[in-house]
């Protein structure tokens, strides 16, 4: 199971570009300011189409999702699945599109996330 103090390990692990963006010092191990940076990486990777970059951070993501503890798994609910779908949509418009480079555990907390907040 990961835990939150996993999280800046395993990133700099599977993103060795985004280490340089993590958190050091007080705030190094934060699993909120390490999920928002790698948010933070990903969406700049959506924004370049690097479609490679884009793969990996989904499989990361998916990966710490199924594998994290109910800590961790929150944190990447509310930090990196809203925000990077919502910016998936934006850039794209297609839901087909988002689906597909998507896992399908992080899609389905997406979809969930948007029919609560449109009730």
């Amino acid at each position: 199971m990961i835990n939150s103090s996993d999280i800046q390990g395993i990133l700099t692990d599977e993103i060795p570009e985004l280490g340089k963006l993590l958190p050091y010092g007080k705030e190094e191990g934060d699993l909120y300011k390490c999920l928002k940076a790698f948010t933070k990486y990903t969406h700049a990777k959506m924004y370049a189409d690097d479609e490679e970059a884009i793969q990996n951070c989904f499989k990361v993501a998916g990966r710490l999702y199924r594998n994290g503890n109910n800590r961790v798994k929150t944190a990447i609910e509310n930090t990196f699945v809203y925000t990077v779908s919502d910016l998936a949509m934006t850039g794209s418009g297609n839901y087909k599109e988002l689906k597909q480079r998507i896992p399908a555990t992080l899609y389905t907390l997406y979809i969930n996330q948007m029919s609560c907040s449109a009730a």
